[in-house]
């Protein structure tokens, strides 16, 4: 399923990360419905599958309803359930980092320039070590 979230550039790099997230939740559940999901798969099958290898585009795709772990192939069950291959780059100037280290979690492959990976990377650990804000 792949959602489109419409955004303005200086708005998406003049807020925090959640507001990139909050706009693909919205355009998830304003657009994720079963007539949707078959028309846009029916037109997809008709004019070829889109060229998703393109300048400037991120995706996101959540595999965490597929039932990895109830699958048994014969080689016990999956640990992993991400692409069989790693991710050429065509250029040197972009880091990328795996955070990895919670059982039954996620693994989210991020690759930025390295300028902006060195923020994300400075915004990512402020988050994980202040305590939430709570609404009393």
């Amino acid at each position: 399923m792949n959602f489109i979230a419409h955004f303005q550039k200086g708005k998406l790099s003049e807020n925090p990360l959640h507001y990139a997230v909050e706009l693909v939740w919205k355009a998830k559940r304003e657009t994720a419905t079963g007539e949707y999901l078959r028309s846009v798969a029916g037109l997809m099958v008709m004019r070829d599958l889109p060229n998703l290898v393109a300048v400037n585009t991120y995706m996101v795709t959540n595999l965490t309803h597929v039932g990895f772990k109830e699958m048994d192939v014969g080689c016990g069950v999956a640990a992993y359930g991400g692409a069989p291959k790693g991710i050429y780059w065509p250029t040197d100037n972009v880091r990328a980092a795996t955070y990895v280290g919670f059982k039954d979690g996620f693994v989210v492959l991020v690759s930025l320039p390295l300028e902006s990976m060195e923020v994300f990377e400075k915004h990512l650990r402020v988050t994980m070590t202040t305590a939430p804000i709570r609404d009393n």
